[in-house]
């Protein structure tokens, strides 16, 4: 049996436009209220709590299997962001089925970045953001050069993560 899919036709499985935009992996709704059971039958995910970070290498009909690593942040059972990791390779697939589905991104940022070797090569970040706030975003290289990131993150997660950077920024 073979480990690679149809990406782009997975990602339109994976993220589901519904409403006016609402984000969607496998039945499992940014911003909607979930269950113990619901995680485990559509992402694979166990023991979760109904509060904080749950995640494994679930596997998901994109990519190699075993190979993403999929994190759903919950807050009391609501699930406020989805995180899933995936082969670099596949980028270019998960950007044109992206951009398919939501047209155009809102923000596009193409940072020079350096690895360990020093190294230096060009990233791609690329974000959509939705009326009620969604943000979908999607990087090249997110913890490697090898490894991608599609993160979907509710409005309450958007406005988490900005005040938490507001605050750690250095006091002049």
């Amino acid at each position: 049996m073979s480990h690679y899919y149809n990406i782009p036709a997975a990602i339109g499985a994976l993220l589901c436009a519904q409403a006016a935009y609402a984000l969607d992996l496998r039945g499992i709704e940014v911003g909607a209220v979930t269950t113990p059971a619901a995680l485990q039958s559509a992402l694979g995910l166990k023991n979760c709590k109904p509060t904080g970070y749950c995640n494994d290498y679930a596997q998901f009909p994109h990519a190699v299997e075993h190979s993403s690593m999929t994190t759903v942040h919950l807050d009391n059972w609501r699930v406020v962001e989805i995180a899933v990791a995936f082969n670099a390779y596949w980028f270019e697939d998960f950007n044109k089925a992206l951009r398919e589905k939501l047209g155009a991104p809102n923000v596009l940022l193409n940072p020079v970045v350096q690895n360990g070797y020093g190294a230096q090569f060009t990233n791609t970040q690329e974000e959509w953001t939705d009326a009620q706030g969604n943000r979908t975003s999607l990087i090249r290289y997110a913890t490697s050069d090898n490894n991608s990131m599609l993160v979907m993150e509710s409005p309450d997660e958007v406005a988490r993560a900005k005040a938490q950077l507001e605050a750690n920024k250095p006091k002049l």
